[in-house]
């Protein structure tokens, strides 16, 4: 009902569990660089996001320059089914039609 209103979702990971989320922004890492995963397509279609599941002690949070994050304790990536304003002449032509949608790229357990 949330997301039918027009809001959006996050997904976290917190302390106490073991989900990590990878953050890849703008193409910079290669799809076949990513290990086979639950994965979103983003908003901008040329990023995507992947779940993952990590064991003790838990990833810390790991920005970088310009290919994304790793996000775990309490850092959040926006989830499937969302959708945030996006001009459509900064996405791919392939993908305008998406434009702004979250959109489930990999629909497979998280690794």
């Amino acid at each position: 009902m949330w997301l039918e209103q027009g809001g959006n979702v996050g997904i976290a990971g917190t302390t106490d569990d073991p989900l990590v989320n990878m953050d890849c922004d703008g193409g910079v890492i290669q799809r076949s660089e990513i290990k086979p995963t639950l994965m979103v397509r983003t908003r901008s279609r040329v990023g995507v996001h992947a779940f993952y599941f990590c064991g003790s002690p838990k990833l810390p949070n790991i920005p970088t320059d310009d290919a994304g994050e790793v996000r775990s304790l309490w850092e959040y990536v926006v989830a499937a089914g969302s959708w945030v304003k996006t001009d459509p002449a900064t996405v791919p032509e392939a993908e305008r039609e998406n434009a702004g949608h979250y959109t489930i790229e990999e629909d497979l357990p998280a690794a």
